[in-house]
């Protein structure tokens, strides 16, 4: 049984060594950092309308919106908010901090999701890019901001009901 742990623990040292840092398979913006960025078409919405839309959203997708949003702007159409995605990785959850920010125009969003930082309790947050990060707890990263993607293009694709 001791001999079984030692090996895992030389296999896992192992593979966090291959990982070179920065190396990880996620979008990137034009100075090399993390960050996934798109526009999004949504006819017949105003700029008003898209953005109530998405900061209902973020109300009910964040343990507390008031925590998290860090802009507000209806006039301008921006909303910027900042939480963390709770991955599990190596038997402990992890937590992957990012900034998104929506802004919106009529007929149109755009949405920014940048500024990952990894943070495991009793560690200091470290720049996702700094990280020795294995491709396939990448791999969780991205689906995570790809389900984030697609449950808010949903929302703000979905007609408000007239009840």
């Amino acid at each position: 049984m001791r001999t079984k742990t030692i090996l895992l623990i030389i296999c896992t040292a192992f593979l966090y060594s291959c990982a070179a840092p920065g190396s990880l398979n996620l979008p990137k913006d034009e100075n090399g950092n993390y960050e996934y960025q798109g526009v999004i078409t949504v006819a017949d919405k105003t700029q008003a309308e898209l953005h109530d839309a998405a900061k209902e959203w973020v109300v009910l997708n964040f343990r507390s919106a008031q925590d998290v949003i860090q802009l507000d702007d209806p006039e301008s159409g921006q909303l910027i908010a900042k939480g963390y995605y709770g991955i599990m990785m190596v038997g402990m959850e992890r937590q992957i901090y990012h900034t998104l920010r929506l802004e919106s125009r009529d007929g149109r969003f755009r949405y920014t999701i940048n500024d990952f930082e990894y943070y495991t309790p009793g560690q200091q947050r470290m720049s996702l890019e700094r990280t020795t990060l294995t491709q396939q707890q990448g791999d969780k990263i991205d689906e995570r901001v790809k389900e984030t993607i697609s449950s808010l293009e949903k929302a703000l694709n979905t007609e408000s009901e007239d009840w």
